[in-house]
């Protein structure tokens, strides 16, 4: 009896420690053995924070790692972050590193402030220099009638300029040449507003000037050499001056490869003989040119030996051959009297007003003579009424712009709001013009083409624009 009472206080003693070290095992593999690891996990990160840390005191992100932080919402929200980290020139990235990654010993602290230093002392240097005069003459201001201040930019001056260029290199042209309507430019940074100035002289506004030209290749060429190098400037090497582009009169130079080849523009100084410095003029960007035909009318491939250049062939081998071009040349002033501003707003209401009768008169007639339309026409006609029914949700906008109190007030913001609705006009009106409303109506079509023809100054509006001016000033 005994012995069966020792047996199983035995055999229970050893399920009960059995059981024991099971829970023991459990409660080891899936307790303690998890946070060991979830606690080394920590003591890993905090120590490569410290690390992290550590290096930021001491020589902050490097360019790779800051491209990386910021590559998600911060860009994506700034365009001009944007166009500055992804520069192609790979010009951002040294500017960084020399200027926020410390290659110094001390901390970052003391190179930080060491940089303010640096940052004070050129700025002091700066404003004893003429460079930031410089600067702010680049762009002109513009003013309608005439004044005596050179540095204005009047309707005037601005074809008697033009003129002068195009007639200085012989080139015969088709258009009006004329200041037409400003756009605002939108340079996705906000500007910081100096309380001494008004709100219009932080404002950058373009115009655009269309033309045929129509001359020898040789003068064709060299204009176009020549506009895109009008206030071609690059900084000295202190960065206390700035220098516009000389012509290079070197008939012959080297390239990067010390390959010696012709210097095409060598002569260009001789359309501007009355001009020390021929690129120091009124900006000009080029925002369109189209060519009818290639430029190279010859039959036998170009011998490039002894430096001899393409443009180079093309001047001297078909010198006098006449070519035409059609081309967009872009002008910026600083700046916008409130006559042009009102003046741009009627435009855009007029526009606006023109479009609304245009496509009503024409869906009300074919929607009560559909039956003769074909197909074509019939899904031409819906898109018209699309388009419509858009027009008149415009309508409330439109309102906006011609209120008096608004213009007075809030001229800038309205402007702002007339351009949005001259872009919808432009790029999505104008097709649905060229494409649906010719299928539907061929007649209503040629009478807005008349009507477009119109929007320009004419010159008879030239001679009355001062009435309007006194009239839209007394508004």
């Amino acid at each position: 009896m005994k012995k069966t009472t020792i047996w199983k206080w035995v055999l229970q003693g050893l399920i009960f420690n059995i059981l024991i070290f099971w829970v023991f095992i459990f409660i080891v593999t899936n307790y303690f053995v998890p946070n060991y690891f979830e606690i080394e996990e920590k003591k890993e990160k905090l120590n490569n924070l410290q690390l992290e840390n550590k290096h930021l005191l001491n020589e902050w992100l490097s360019f790779i790692k800051f491209k990386k932080n910021f590559a998600k919402d911060t860009i994506e929200n700034n365009a001009y972050l944007k166009n500055i980290v992804n520069d192609p020139s790979k010009e951002f990235k040294f500017i960084y590193e020399s200027n926020l990654v410390n290659t110094w010993n001390k901390s970052y602290d003391k190179f930080i402030s060491n940089k303010i230093i640096e940052l004070k002392k050129k700025e002091e240097d700066l404003s004893k220099s003429k460079l930031k005069e410089k600067i702010e003459k680049i762009l002109p201001y513009y003013k309608f009638d005439s004044s005596f201040k050179e540095e204005w930019l009047t309707d005037f001056k601005f074809i008697n300029h033009i003129e002068k260029i195009i007639h200085s290199f012989n080139i015969d042209y088709i258009w009006t040449i004329w200041i037409w309507n400003f756009t605002l430019e939108d340079s996705g940074v906000k500007m910081i507003k100096n309380k001494k100035k008004k709100q219009e002289d932080w404002e950058i506004y373009s115009f655009k000037l269309p033309l045929t030209l129509i001359w020898s290749k040789k003068s064709l060429i060299d204009f176009l050499y020549y506009i895109e190098n009008v206030w071609n400037i690059s900084f000295t090497e202190n960065n206390d001056d700035i220098k516009i582009k000389q012509v290079n009169s070197m008939k012959k130079y080297r390239n990067e490869d010390w390959i010696v080849i012709k210097n095409n523009f060598h002569n260009i100084w001789n359309y501007f003989p009355w001009e020390n410095n021929i690129f120091n003029n009124l900006i000009i960007d080029i925002e369109k040119i189209k060519f009818e035909d290639y430029i190279d009318s010859s039959f036998d491939p170009i011998d490039y030996t002894n430096g001899e250049t393409f443009l180079n062939f093309i001047k001297n081998d078909q010198t006098d051959e006449k070519y035409e071009i059609d081309i967009e040349l872009k002008f910026y002033t600083k700046g916008l009297e409130k006559y042009k501003t009102k003046k741009y707003i009627q435009k855009v209401i007029w526009e606006y007003n023109e479009l609304v009768i245009l496509f009503s008169n024409t869906i009300n007639f074919w929607k009560k003579n559909s039956s003769i339309l074909p197909n074509k026409a019939l899904l031409s006609l819906k898109e018209l009424n699309k388009y419509n029914d858009y027009l008149k949700l415009l309508k409330d906008d439109i309102e906006e712009l011609s209120n008096d109190k608004d213009l007075k007030e809030n001229l800038w913001s309205i402007y702002r709001k007339a351009q949005s609705i001259k872009y919808i006009f432009d790029n999505n009106i104008k097709n649905i013009i060229e494409t649906d409303l010719k299928n539907v109506s061929l007649e209503n079509y040629n009478k807005y083409r008349k009507i477009d023809k119109i929007k320009t100054k004419t010159k008879t509006e030239t001679k009355n624009i001062k009435e309007e001016l006194n009239n839209l000033e007394n508004k």
